[in-house]
């Protein structure tokens, strides 16, 4: 993600404490925010690391020992970081359950970038922002997530670098 940067800088200003990310896969953006993000006190890593019909078929020829493996690889690399983090195999709905409402200063949605999915994320996931904290995401210029961003929003929404969408929590 080319927008790493872009969101290191969004978490470090706002000096975000609880953060959520959702979509994680290989764990590229939640190795770079541990590390560069102090303030960060928890960090919840959503993802359920299985084969879905999003990845099948592709030109990878992926597996779920494919996913398996990412998921072993990303807890070895973080490491001296697992005090703070918190892993959740789940897909992105049904990890609402794991989270108290209001309890994050920011969400970072990645995960399954049709409109219907994203919108259910950002629906579901802004009620466990505070009110004032940071819903964001990534890949805009998918239409799917265009969309619902869009219509979510209400255009109340800011874009960093070429695909980082992000808002204040109303």
């Amino acid at each position: 993600m080319q927008d790493k940067p872009h969101l290191e800088r969004l978490v470090n200003i706002n000096k975000v404490s609880i953060f959520a990310e959702i979509g994680v896969l290989r764990g590229f953006t939640t190795l770079h925010l541990l590390s560069r993000c102090p303030s960060i006190t928890k960090y919840y890593a959503i993802d359920p690391w299985i084969l879905t019909p999003e990845y099948s078929g592709g030109p990878l020829q992926l597996s779920d020992l494919s996913f398996d493996n990412w998921y072993m690889d990303i807890k070895e690399k973080t490491k001296p970081f697992e005090s703070k983090l918190i892993m959740i195999r789940k897909f992105s709905q049904d990890a609402l359950h794991d989270i108290p409402d209001k309890s994050l200063d920011m969400v970072f949605i990645d995960a399954n970038h049709s409109y219907e999915e994203v919108k259910k994320d950002i629906l579901g996931w802004r009620n466990k922002v505070r009110v004032g904290g940071i819903l964001s995401g990534h890949d805009y210029h998918i239409d799917g997530v265009k969309r619902a961003v869009n219509e979510i929003s209400k255009n109340e929404y800011e874009l960093l670098g070429l695909d980082l969408w992000w808002m204040k929590n109303k």
